[in-house]
């Protein structure tokens, strides 16, 4: 179950096309009733809004609907408290989920432009901000460097958020086939996905 120190992601959105795995850290664990401190700032909560919670059980990931009880801090990071409803179901397609990378501090190569802020990833789609202005169906050729391996492709852009600051949010969808053994743009998508959640599900406190 969810232990002090371990880590979960929290689905904020339960819009299946928003479906981005923000990590968390367990502060406090009862039962049935936990207290998180996520691990990005700025997102935001209410008491009575109904997230999800994913998390690894006896080795199976597995996700489970809960229920903000109470905000403790809101800024920089959140903290909250939130209590379990039903048990816990098979979360194992996860290459279908997106999971927020922002604390992990990855870049991409996009079009002509380096060193943009990776968001998040799943194993076909990703989100990326950028200085520059493109439209939404531009094919544009994007690399991402992860462990030291250089993976190469292109996307097409699905969607556009203007930020502030002449900044714009990304959210694009890779075009290739994916190819087993190849430096191609989805074996990279899905070897950060996993990754990611490896590396923050077996955080401890203190680590």
């Amino acid at each position: 179950m969810l232990a002090t120190g371990s880590g979960l992601f929290v689905q904020v959105s339960t819009d299946a096309h928003k479906r981005i795995l923000h990590p968390a850290k367990v502060k406090e664990s009862g039962k049935g009733i936990f207290t998180v401190e996520m691990d990005e700032p700025g997102l935001e909560f209410a008491p009575g809004q109904d997230i999800v919670v994913f998390y690894e059980l006896r080795g199976e990931f597995v996700q489970q609907v809960a229920r903000v009880a109470a905000v403790l801090t809101s800024a920089p990071r959140a903290v909250i408290g939130f209590e379990t409803m039903g048990a816990p179901v098979s979360a194992e397609s996860r290459q279908c989920y997106r999971v927020s990378t922002v604390v992990a501090e990855l870049t991409a190569k996009v079009g002509e432009e380096d060193n943009c802020p990776l968001l998040d990833v799943s194993a076909t789609g990703f989100s990326v901000m950028s200085s520059r202005q493109y439209p939404i169906g531009a094919s544009l050729a994007i690399t991402l460097r992860f462990d030291g391996v250089a993976f190469s492709g292109t996307a097409s852009v699905l969607s556009v958020k203007e930020l502030a600051a002449q900044k714009w949010r990304y959210g694009l969808h890779c075009l290739e086939e994916r190819k087993p053994g190849g430096n191609h743009l989805k074996n990279g998508l899905r070897r950060i996905s996993m990754e990611v959640q490896r590396q923050h599900l077996r955080r401890r406190a203190g680590a």
